[in-house]
């Protein structure tokens, strides 16, 4: 993978972290209610997959950055955003199942997962080309 764009994701990967916690609002609004309800209350549920999440980026970011750690790196954003397809897949079904609005094509909630798919597939050719 080209140094220039194995540090741009790099980049990406650390920014998405830090907006985790600069919009957090946001973020909580992505998660799907019935995934917070996976995890125990004290644990603050959706506040806490926020700032965990948020982390998490932050960390792939910097293992992609450092050529010793970019091999576990790419593998571990691959990862994270295969998780967050589930955000993306539920609000598309959301769409799809809202008998309220007219059936239009859900363009936005369709571009989000092709966007996604497109991340993973940076991530993955990381870590397949790390050396």
């Amino acid at each position: 993978m080209n140094v220039i764009a194995t540090f741009l994701f790099g980049l990406w990967m650390i920014a998405s972290g830090i907006a985790h916690f600069v919009k957090p609002a946001y973020m909580r609004g992505l998660i799907p209610s019935w995934v917070s309800e996976l995890l125990p209350r004290r644990l603050g549920r959706v506040e806490f997959l926020v700032a965990a999440s948020g982390v998490a980026d932050i960390f792939a970011g910097f293992l992609i950055l450092l050529p010793s750690a970019r091999t576990v790196g790419g593998w571990a954003a691959a990862a994270l955003v295969c998780l967050y397809l589930v955000s993306h897949v539920d609000a598309l079904v959301q769409k799809l199942g809202d008998r309220a609005r007219p059936r239009r094509l859900p363009i936005f909630e369709i571009s989000c997962l092709v966007v996604n798919f497109g991340y993973i597939g940076w991530a993955v050719a990381i870590a397949l080309t790390a050396r």
